[in-house]
């Protein structure tokens, strides 16, 4: 049997065998990637599509800050969702209900939405990164508790929106 088995490994070609070995790999790796990129482009387009839903919504006349000013909360939400300070990914809650509770109307929720876009965000505790809509990175990155209190900031103002 022995004998068997040294007359068939020395009948396999090395070359051969490396080759469609290496073959397959490179094909797996290609189909994975491929499949991740159409995963991501779908979540972009779905995106996308929430944010111009979103855009076509809000009734400018509702608006209370200039369009520097949306700018300026949307980028500050941004920091503070990706909050790096103590040395790992995190979230400053206290930056994020400054922002929050200086939104007057529905619209400046939605337009602070809409401003922000969609952005790539480091999930807490993680090297992985996902891209985000502001209600997605604030339900993904925030507490039930932390949430429940952006959502109060933004009662108290009158606003129905809720995260």
């Amino acid at each position: 049997m022995t004998k068997d088995i040294i007359k068939l490994a020395s009948q396999v070609d090395l070359k051969k065998t490396a080759f469609t070995v290496g073959g397959l790999l490179l094909l797996i790796i290609m189909v994975l990637y491929i499949r991740k990129k159409i995963k991501e482009s779908k979540e972009e387009s779905k995106n996308e599509k929430y944010l111009n839903a979103v855009n076509d919504s809000i009734d400018s006349s509702s608006l209370t800050f200039s369009s520097v000013e949306y700018q300026t909360m949307a980028d500050s939400l941004y920091a503070y969702l990706s909050d790096t300070r103590a040395g790992y990914a995190g979230v400053d809650e206290d930056g994020v209900y400054d922002v929050m509770s200086r939104l007057r109307t529905n619209d400046d929720v939605n337009k602070i939405i809409t401003v922000f876009g969609s952005k790539e965000i480091r999930k807490r505790w993680t090297t992985k990164s996902s891209t985000y809509t502001l209600p997605g990175a604030i339900s993904a990155l925030m507490s039930q508790k932390e949430r429940d209190k952006v959502n109060k900031c933004l009662e108290k103002n009158g606003i129905t929106f809720r995260f």
